[in-house]
């Protein structure tokens, strides 16, 4: 999966390890706070609302965090601690190409990353996502369900 290689300020940065961070900018964030759906819609538009406002309220979430600590591209910057869900919306931007996604020591952002797993729960009891640098060293990994 492709990565950004520039980020818009403001932005947020995640310290998902302990020499990697994934950037997201505020704009995007805010975009995914206004998609929220105001009020329910056809029954066969459910899905898409609910993962809409999920979306939604984890962005306002991300975008609530209060950070004085800034990383070297001028992003807040938080620990993956501090964000509780809102992981998952991480997760999400990444599988989009949205985010931004830096190791320490390197002057460049990471061009691309690998992303492998299960999303669903169809054949197993834990469904586990797993993101990967183009060398194989994981960063992140998400429990996508549990049953």
């Amino acid at each position: 999966m492709d990565t950004q290689q520039t980020i818009t300020l403001p932005c947020l940065s995640v310290r998902v390890s302990s020499s990697v961070s994934v950037a997201v900018s505020e704009p995007l964030l805010q975009r995914y706070v206004a998609a929220r759906p105001t009020g329910p819609g056809p029954r066969e538009a459910y899905e898409q609302d609910r993962m809409a406002r999920i979306w939604g309220d984890r962005a306002e979430a991300l975008l609530r965090l209060d950070t004085d600590a800034t990383d070297r591209h001028g992003c807040r910057s938080l620990p993956l601690e501090h964000i509780a869900d809102a992981q998952y919306l991480l997760g999400h931007v990444l599988q989009a190409g949205q985010a931004m996604v830096t190791v320490d020591g390197r002057g460049r952002p990471e061009a691309a990353i690998i992303i492998t797993g299960e999303n669903g729960c169809e054949t197993r009891p834990m469904a586990i996502q797993s993101y990967r640098l183009e060398n194989g060293t994981p960063f992140f990994h998400l429990v996508t369900c549990v049953v």
